[in-house]
C-alpha cells in the first residue's frame, strides 16, 4: 500500500487522472454520475471549486480497499485500463506543493484497475468559487486504487447537491 497526500490546484472546475499514453479533452464534462468519467487511460474528475487548491490523497494497494462512506459525501468506483504505469493528477493550474510527489495510481503496473473516487466538501466550493493557493483547500478528495479486472460503474453513495446538479447537464 502506498499513499501520499497531494495539493492539486483545480482550474475550471476539474483534474485529471491521466497517463503519457491517454488523451484528454477539456473538463466541460456533465450527466453521469457527476464525479468521474472514465475513458481508456485517463478520467475526468469535476471539482465544486472553479480555481484552486482540492486536498486529494491516492491510495494506491495490491487489493481492493475497504469501503468507508461515513466522512464521505460522494463514493463512485469505476474501472480505467492503463498501458504504462506512469498515470499521475494533471491540473491546468499544475501542483501547489513546491515539490510535488509522484501519484502512485497505477502502482503494480500496466492493466486494469477500479478506481474508488471519494469526495467531500464539493457543495461548500462551489458557493466560494475560488480560492488562493494560499488558503486552506474546503475541498477534499480520496483516490483509492487497486488492480482489478473490468467492472460496471458503481455508485456507493450521491448525496452532494453540487453532483446531484452535475447529473442533469
Amino acid at each position: 500500500m502506498t499513499t501520499i497526500t497531494t495539493f492539486l490546484c483545480v482550474t475550471d472546475s476539474g483534474y485529471w487522472i491521466t497517463e503519457p499514453t491517454a488523451r484528454v479533452v477539456g473538463l466541460q464534462t456533465g450527466g453521469g454520475n457527476g464525479l468521474i468519467w472514465p475513458g481508456r487511460g485517463a478520467a475526468t474528475i469535476a471539482t465544486g471549486l472553479e480555481d484552486g487548491p482540492v486536498r486529494i490523497t491516492v491510495d494506491a494497494r495490491a487489493t481492493e480497499a475497504p469501503l468507508d462512506l461515513e466522512d464521505w459525501e460522494e463514493v463512485i468506483e469505476v474501472s480505467i485500463q492503463f498501458d504504462t504505469d506512469e498515470a499521475d493528477l494533471e491540473s491546468l493550474g499544475g501542483t501547489v506543493d513546491e515539490d510535488p510527489q509522484e501519484t502512485p495510481l497505477c502502482a503494480a503496473g500496466p492493466g486494469w484497475y477500479r478506481v474508488r473516487l471519494h469526495a467531500r466538501g464539493r457543495d461548500r466550493a462551489a458557493e466560494i468559487a475560488d480560492l488562493e493557493l494560499d488558503e486552506e483547500p474546503v475541498e477534499e478528495h480520496l483516490i483509492q486504487t487497486w488492480p482489478a479486472p473490468q467492472a460496471p460503474e458503481i455508485r456507493h453513495k450521491m448525496t452532494d447537491a453540487y453532483g446531484a446538479e452535475r447529473r442533469t447537464w
